[in-house]
């Protein structure tokens, strides 16, 4: 093994044991990682109210899933006009960290059975905050 080829590995390994602690440390936190996809379309209105409000995308995407987590099933917002074409057509991964109890009443929307899919109930649920504060 070259002197190059063994600071490459020990570069990778040291960047693996640093993504490693920081997990352990949100977990300590009380928080998971909430993996999932959502629409370009609900994504860039979050953007923009977080830029109008000055509040972070995962305060957003928190505040859009507690604003509706006592709703019943028929008061849960109906998904928005799917975009077919331009720079809003398609999702994206987010992956914030929120708290344990955030992401199991993200489950209990979900389950509620009003959405095909989670990327649905996210897109949905962040589209009608977002209508609502602005």
């Amino acid at each position: 093994m070259t002197p190059a080829e063994r600071i490459e590995q020990k570069t990778k390994k040291n960047a693996n044991r640093r993504q490693i602690n920081h997990r352990q440390r949100q977990r300590g936190k009380g928080l998971l990682r909430l993996q999932t996809r959502i629409s370009r379309y609900a994504h860039s209105k979050a953007t923009l109210l977080s830029q109008t409000e000055g509040k972070n995308l995962t305060q957003i995407y928190e505040l859009a899933i507690l604003d509706q987590a006592t709703s019943d099933r028929e008061q849960l917002p109906t998904p928005h006009i799917a975009v077919v074409n331009g720079e809003l057509f398609g999702t994206m991964a987010i992956d914030p960290w929120m708290p344990t109890s955030t992401v199991q009443k993200l489950d209990a929307i979900i389950h509620t059975g009003k959405y095909r899919n989670r990327i649905m109930a996210m897109s949905a649920l962040v589209s009608a905050y977002c209508d609502k504060v602005m």
